[in-house]
């Protein structure tokens, strides 16, 4: 979803080119601070994540109050305004081999955009589209109509130098191991074994903590 982040806010900047002290946004509050046990950022896990928000705070790490993609963080922050674009059509979705993984909605983030919330389209599927801005698409931000964020392990991570070891590697062990390769185990990628393999590390929204537990 980060381009279509990216493109909601170059056309909110648009929309407002004559303010020129700049175009209202939101900047995350965490100030380096982690949630636990992972230590992620908002940046590192919840913009990307959003129905994971409140999930896996701790002493110093409120992910609603400080996380933009939550609901938190600063809204009264200032980032410049963009070059205006022309608008592009609503992006295709694309379809999740697996529709009954857990699915949360996703948003733009943008200030003030619309959310899936804002309209029933689980009793009305058929309104789907009916309401998009140019930052919010209901067929890619909404599960109602076939978008939102499905949770399933990636089936093209693995480990450096070992194809064999991917996300059923990392969870064919016990409790204990399985939390250490999630936590630090980096592969080939450069992807956190924890961020490839929700599923496996149990950071699915719906799903009780970590390592495979279910509810």
């Amino acid at each position: 979803m980060s381009r279509l982040f990216a493109l909601g806010l170059l056309l909110l900047g648009s929309a407002r080119a004559d303010e020129a002290a700049g175009c209202s946004g939101c900047s995350d509050t965490d100030n380096g601070a982690g949630d636990s046990p992972f230590d992620d950022s908002c940046v590192d896990w919840y913009d990307a994540n959003p129905g994971s928000c409140g999930g896996y705070d701790d002493s110093d790490f409120t992910s609603n109050e400080m996380c933009c993609a939550c609901g938190g963080g600063n809204t009264t922050a200032s980032v410049p305004c963009p070059t205006p674009v022309p608008s592009v059509p609503a992006p295709t979705p694309f379809p999740s081999d697996d529709q009954s993984q857990p699915c949360s909605d996703t948003s733009s983030h943008v200030y003030g955009a619309p959310s899936c919330d804002d309209y029933d389209y689980d009793s009305d599927p058929s309104s789907c589209g009916d309401y998009d801005a140019a930052f919010f698409f209901a067929n890619v931000n909404c599960c109602a109509c076939g978008g939102g964020d499905r949770c399933e392990d990636s089936t093209t991570w693995h480990m450096p130098n070992n194809d064999d070891k991917g996300c059923e590697w990392v969870g064919a062990a016990s409790a204990a191991k399985t939390k250490k390769r999630c936590n630090k185990k980096v592969g080939a990628d450069g992807e956190k074994a924890k961020s490839a393999c929700p599923v496996t590390c149990g950071r699915c929204p719906g799903r009780n903590n970590q390592y495979g537990a279910t509810e």
